[in-house]
């Protein structure tokens, strides 16, 4: 009888944590989306995933663009791209870019900066969660990697 409810207590703590690892992830996953403030997403043909997105032409914007009650169309891109740590190790990173005099895709919940701040050449925002996390202390170095690489 004892193993039996320790069993199915067990059973519920690992439900439990799957759902909550699936709504996380769920969550993680669609939130460049949810808070994009698009009513409608378009991408070129083929596209399954967001991460995995091909160019879409500046033909097909302007389509977008000139079709009746379309009030306003951006491009946006979301790239992954290899950074190298201070320590030499390189690690994937997530890009996203975007029109920042837009009110589409802009980043939400802010803790520093501005928007506007984005029109700089060189400059970036870090995701509060990767830069706290250890491999990214301090942005100096990914951000003049940025730099170089934008003005060439």
């Amino acid at each position: 009888m004892t193993l039996t409810l320790v069993g199915i207590v067990f059973a519920v703590v690992l439900i439990t944590v799957q759902i909550g690892l699936f709504l996380g992830f769920a969550e993680t996953t669609s939130g460049i989306i949810d808070h994009s403030q698009a009513d409608l997403w378009i991408a070129a043909q083929g596209v399954k995933n967001l991460d995995a997105a091909s160019p879409f032409s500046e033909r097909k914007l302007y389509q977008v663009l000139g079709t009746p009650g379309v009030a306003l169309a951006e491009k946006f891109i979301v790239s992954p791209a290899a950074r190298k740590r201070p320590d030499g190790a390189t690690e994937t990173v997530e890009v996203v870019g975007f029109n920042p005099a837009s009110s589409l895709g802009n980043p939400w919940n802010l803790i520093a900066g501005r928007i506007s701040d984005l029109k700089a050449v060189g400059t970036v925002f870090i995701d509060e969660l990767m830069r706290a996390s250890n491999s990214l202390r301090a942005c100096a170095s990914f951000c003049r990697s940025i730099s170089k690489s934008a003005q060439a």
